[in-house]
């Protein structure tokens, strides 16, 4: 394999304008040890987009006015880094808006780095890392879902926090996050409802039946961060498991409403909670949840479904409000 820096006659002490553009792109996979051709005129008929591959949702593809910019760009003469594409296939991994802008020109063909990253994991950990060294960063939630991907794979701390731009410390709270959640769905305990930030104290409990107990009391309370911290540490006081599963019980009878309920519970909660439990599947990957190919279709579907969350937390929020204190 020969690079582009690699072609430069010896003659020459600065590198070219097309080779700045190529530099960085070939050393990030040239570090990552991935093989890969040069393609300076690859005909952008043959580059296929996959939905499932891309990195960013939706949305956040080739936004126009980040496309129109580009386009006055490349009239101009400007001269962009070449895209990225795995091979076999020619499934693009980086340049969405580069290819939608040269498009725009009427250009034929784009220059183009062809990959072999091996799997589809891998193509969505490079083509993150890349958005990441510069252009249209990732949103924060895309970088997420990227760590979280990372963290399946088996990347340590560092190699996330460094390819996602995050500290340490941040990878660490999801790697806990992403722990407490992989503990608890072989146990039949769901946690998906719960905030991040709420599951990262259980991480604490190390002993199984403490730790499902515990899971169990979160469901049913839905503490806030400061409340599941404040849980855990009475838990983490106790001097054996059964110490723990006693702590437990007493703060989930200390937590247990008094009394009986204002009105019988409605029929229709168990279908809205179902609801609920399938929505929160696409957290973290909304793209998935809606089909482009129907786009103001989805969108006003998806509006509605706002609203109606928006009346039921104001609702909530309003009952909260007018429950008569204790004495």
């Amino acid at each position: 394999m020969v690079t582009l820096t690699e072609e430069r006659t010896q003659e020459a002490d600065v590198l070219s304008t097309e080779e700045l553009q190529y530099a960085p792109l070939e050393a990030k996979l040239l570090e990552w040890g991935m093989p890969y051709t040069v393609n300076r005129e690859f005909p952008i008929e043959d580059i296929v987009i996959e939905e499932s591959a891309q990195v960013r949702f939706a949305a956040n593809i080739a936004p126009k006015d980040r496309v129109d910019e580009y386009k006055m760009q490349m009239q101009s003469g400007a001269v962009f880094p070449p895209i990225l594409l795995r091979v076999p296939g020619n499934v693009i991994i980086d340049g969405n808006t580069r290819v939608a802008a040269a498009k725009k020109i009427g250009r034929k063909a784009i220059p183009a780095l062809l990959v072999d990253t091996k799997t589809e994991d891998m193509h969505q950990i490079l083509a993150a890392a890349v958005n990441q060294m510069g252009g249209e960063r990732l949103k924060a939630a895309e970088a997420h879902a990227t760590a979280l991907l990372m963290l399946r794979v088996g990347y340590p701390d560092a190699a996330i926090a460094r390819e996602m731009g995050r500290d340490q410390s941040q990878v660490r709270k999801w790697r806990s996050q992403q722990e407490v959640l992989e503990r608890a769905k072989p146990l039949g305990i769901d946690l998906g409802a719960l905030a991040r930030t709420t599951l990262e104290p259980l991480s604490d409990i190390r002993l199984e039946k403490p730790f499902i107990e515990a899971a169990r009391l979160f469901t049913e309370v839905r503490p806030k961060q400061k409340e599941a911290k404040d849980i855990v540490e009475k838990v983490a006081q106790a001097v054996s498991e059964e110490g723990a599963l006693q702590a437990i019980q007493e703060i989930r009878e200390e937590l247990a409403p008094v009394g009986p309920p204002p009105k019988a519970a409605s029929r229709e909660i168990p279908l809205a909670r179902a609801a609920i439990g399938n929505l929160v599947k696409f957290e973290g990957r909304p793209s998935a949840a809606f089909d482009p190919a129907k786009r103001e279709e989805e969108l006003g579907r998806w509006q509605r479904l706002q609203k109606i969350v928006q009346d039921v937390v104001a609702a909530i929020e309003i009952y909260q409000t007018e429950m008569p204190a204790n004495d």
